[in-house]
């Protein structure tokens, strides 16, 4: 203890962290266990994979199983039961998201004097201009506001607009597709400035342009800078530029993967243009980066997550178990550590919110913050400090009242109840198949399912008889949160969203959130 403690002082007086630190959150999409070379894959990510050999992985991270709730839970600290997002996603046209009433982590931020930009993918709902993010904290956004863009073209069709079908089974009559691409600054009167993009640009190449310009232009003496990077990689359709794919040739056969580990290496460039940028403007050594995935990744898109089981939208623990990682030279003593603590998506609003208030120096020491009822825990000290154990005993991955599935964890335990998709171990294209004991796909026949994930992480064995005491417990647990649950957001789509009437393009169509 005295020796971190040591650290720790001498870091406070190398840095002069007197001004509040710098903050990168990074955040993948879909990006599977089985896609980052610190977990064994072929992708060349020099710039993420030096960060993390400096910094301290995460090896039970924990977000929830698809894009939508896992954004609401970061940016509230809130269960996506208590949100309305428990359920799938919000669609192009689809009047709901993220209830304007939640206090996001950003409004936080500008609380304590911080700069905030967000870069990437909202897809936390655009039915209204209350619900975009410079509306919600951000001093300025660019990227897309709906769910999964096209990488070149910058379109997304509506995921559930009616279109007849013909004899032949094939869908006749208007396909409803439009553009999503801005630039938004709050007006200063309320209002949103929003201006659309019109560009057939790689987009990892706008958000570099966009991130170098947000560093350059940034002024130090207006305070601190916090960068939110919802980066679009690797989220279907995956799609990279011929010099990233090359970058491959001979290393990796599968097309499909072949393309997924060119676009880790884009977005790994990308996450270099904000370190670079940093270093240069000198300030970087008063930097906290964080880097983690929305979820797991996409079985069949080039996406892996073995020897994880499952994957995203399931509540295996390849659905759900996301690689992670913080750096930052203002904690030393993290440097190639691994932790094994349980931490969720909810802990970074107040985890993130406490550094911006009362810095990394004494993670121990009590922080004045009031965040009202939320579930994130404060997790600095168990992040920074050795063998410090986790701020949280249990984790509801999800209850989602549609598909009837549900899901906890409680220390070593979890229990699964309902189906619950896609329950095999699949390994990536580059693993030898003989080295592969359970490649197997599972029916999922919709019972529940107890695992001990200390001793069986990969999910292989499920105890619920022999240790039927634990999973009535859990059940009676999931019971509870059940009882607290609020209805699912989820509303179909708008006509009057149709991108014909706004230029071809989607843009907020409601008056009023």
């Amino acid at each position: 203890m005295y020796l971190v403690l040591l650290l720790l002082l001498t870091t406070t007086a190398v840095h002069g962290t007197t001004k509040k630190p710098n903050i990168v959150l990074v955040v993948a999409d879909d990006l599977g266990w089985a896609d980052v070379p610190w977990h064994g894959s072929p992708a060349i990510a020099p710039t993420l994979s030096s960060l993390v050999e400096g910094g301290i992985q995460l090896k039970r991270h924990y977000a929830q199983p698809i894009c939508t709730p896992t954004r609401g839970a970061l940016l509230t600290g809130k269960y996506p039961i208590r949100l309305g997002l428990q359920h799938l996603v919000i669609g192009a046209g689809e009047p709901w998201g993220l209830p304007v009433k939640e206090k996001l982590l950003p409004e936080y931020l500008q609380e304590q004097g911080y700069s905030t930009h967000a870069v990437g993918k909202w897809h936390m709902g655009s039915h209204c201009w209350g619900a975009v993010p410079v509306s919600r904290g951000f001093d300025s956004f660019f990227g897309y506001l709906n769910g999964a863009i096209d990488y070149y073209n910058k379109t997304i069709p509506a995921n559930y607009a009616p279109q007849q079908v013909g004899p032949d089974g094939e869908p006749v009559g208007e396909m409803i597709q439009g553009y999503d691409f801005r630039y938004e600054t709050p007006d200063g009167k309320g209002g949103v400035d929003d201006t659309v993009v019109h560009t057939k640009e790689y987009s990892m190449d706008l958000y570099k342009e966009q991130l170098q310009n947000i560093v350059e232009d940034h002024d130090e003496e207006e305070g601190p800078l916090f960068i939110y990077f919802p980066v679009q990689t690797p989220h279907f359709p995956i799609e990279v530029p011929q010099r990233y794919y090359d970058i491959y040739e001979g290393l990796v056969e599968d097309e499909d993967r072949r393309t997924v580990m060119g676009m880790i290496s884009a977005m790994d460039e990308a996450v270099s243009t904000i370190v670079d940028g940093l270093k240069e403007r000198g300030m970087w050594e008063n930097t906290v980066f964080i880097f983690l995935s929305d979820n797991g990744g996409e079985l069949g898109s080039g996406q892996y997550n073995y020897p994880l089981r499952g994957g995203k939208a399931t509540l295996w623990e390849g659905g759900i178990r996301t690689t992670a990682f913080l750096h930052s030279p203002l904690l030393p003593q993290t440097s190639g550590a691994v932790n094994y603590e349980m931490i969720h998506v909810t802990d970074w609003l107040p985890t993130i919110t406490r550094i911006a208030t009362c810095g990394v120096e004494e993670p121990h020491k009590a922080c004045p913050l009031d965040f009202g009822n939320i579930n994130g825990v404060d997790q600095l000290a168990t992040i920074t400090l050795p063998g410090t154990p986790s701020n949280r005993t249990e984790i509801l991955v999800n209850i989602d009242p549609f598909w009837h599935n549900k899901a906890i964890i409680a220390g070593r335990w979890k229990l699964i109840v309902g189906p619950n998709g896609h329950g095999g171990w699949l390994p990536p294209p580059e693993m030898i198949m003989n080295e592969v004991e359970d490649w197997v796909e599972i029916d999922d026949g919709g019972r529940w399912r107890l695992f001990d994930i200390q001793s069986d992480p990969y999910e292989k064995e499920d105890v619920s008889v022999k240790r039927l005491n634990i999973a009535m417990e859990l059940f009676n647990r999931l019971n509870e949160y059940e009882a607290i649950m609020i209805e699912p957001g989820n509303k179909p789509y708008d006509p009057d969203s149709n991108p014909k009437y706004f230029n071809g393009t989607w843009t907020p169509w409601l008056d009023s959130c």
